[in-house]
């Protein structure tokens, strides 16, 4: 194809790309450093005189005045405060900490909204990975080893929790631990006959692998997809060769189907870090905020839910979130860059 023609297919994707992604990526670095003057504080006092008995009496008002102005630059101000890093808060309950580094990690430092967030997000992504790669595997591997007629509805069916949408699905989810007659509410009581009254929503712990279960039962779906997909273009040759030698099942899958996939689950496992790190709809949807907060529930707290809008903060921990998913993404992106040299060659 010639460059002119390329380039000319290429340029609306790159377009995109840059409108959509580079530029809001500077402008959140920007609003991470930068913000407008701060509002001045203005007190106004006001006096009068009782006319009877002579008693003079003030009263003090407060108002905010807005300056205007160039952005001031901040610094690390907003990545060091209380609702980002807490670099003080941190210091002060290092240098006070008496009870060893267990008290500090579980008393300051997973007190404070950043650690809190990350440690839920890091939870939730690191548990679901793993059981969505294995369950996507299986799935797939079963429905191509399936009677022919029967695996357009047994995809069909597969296919539903995705089709879901995660806001849908964990309100879904909600409804049934209700314990006004909830299905798994039910359930989970007649299971733990050691309570009284067992809720899912009652502990953070529960809440937590409530959440982490419904990701991997509202993901699973589209690894099952991308790697059936994948198994129809496995080399019908090498299998027969592999069955011939006298290779069990077991030793075709591990030599023969999985190194072949292995794109395919490092395209997985991609996306699902990616899409893992933004949780948010299953905490809206099961009304879970008391119990698990996510990085981007911890923005959205900053745009929306507090009283002044703390843009800076915000725009810092978003930052913060892009390095967390590269540092995570690294180690999968310089195996593929290597095995890509190695193919190349």
């Amino acid at each position: 194809m010639p460059h002119r023609a390329f380039f000319a297919f290429l340029m609306p994707s790159l377009l995109a790309m840059v409108l959509f992604i580079l530029l809001p990526l500077f402008s959140v670095g920007y609003q991470s450093l930068f913000s407008p003057p701060r509002d001045i504080e203005t007190i106004s006092e006001i006096c009068s005189t009782n006319f009877l008995t002579g008693v003079r009496s003030c009263e003090q008002t407060i108002s905010m005045e807005k300056v205007e102005g160039t952005n001031v630059f901040r610094g690390l101000d907003f990545f060091c405060g209380r609702s980002v890093l807490a670099c003080n808060e941190l210091a002060t309950g290092w240098s006070e900490n008496t009870q060893g580094v267990g008290y500090f990690w579980s008393k300051v430092v997973l007190n404070l909204p950043l650690y809190k967030a990350m440690a839920f997000t890091l939870f939730y992504t690191v548990l679901t990975t793993p059981f969505i790669l294995a369950l996507g595997l299986v799935v797939a591997l079963v429905v191509d080893n399936l009677w022919r007629p029967l695996r357009g509805p047994t995809i069909f069916a597969s296919l539903l929790p995705f089709i879901v949408t995660p806001l849908v699905g964990s309100l879904v989810l909600f409804w049934m631990t209700d314990n006004t007659g909830g299905l798994l509410y039910s359930i989970t009581n007649g299971l733990a006959f050691w309570a009284d009254d067992f809720s899912l929503r009652a502990s953070p712990q529960a809440t937590w692998a409530v959440i982490a279960v419904y990701g991997v039962w509202h993901v699973t779906p589209f690894a099952f997809v991308v790697f059936y997909a994948g198994l129809q273009t496995v080399s019908q040759d090498q299998l027969e060769a592999a069955m011939i030698d006298g290779a069990p099942r077991i030793d075709r899958l591990r030599y023969v189907i999985i190194p072949h996939l292995m794109p395919l689950i490092t395209f997985v496992l991609l996306i699902h870090i990616m899409d893992a790190f933004r949780v948010l709809e299953p905490i809206f949807g099961f009304q879970a905020a008391a119990n698990a907060q996510s990085v981007s529930y911890l923005i959205y707290e900053h745009l929306v839910l507090q009283a002044d809008k703390r843009y800076g903060s915000a725009a810092a921990t978003s930052v913060l979130t892009i390095v967390m998913v590269f540092i995570l993404l690294f180690p999968v992106l310089v195996r593929t860059w290597r095995d890509f040299r190695i193919a190349a060659r």
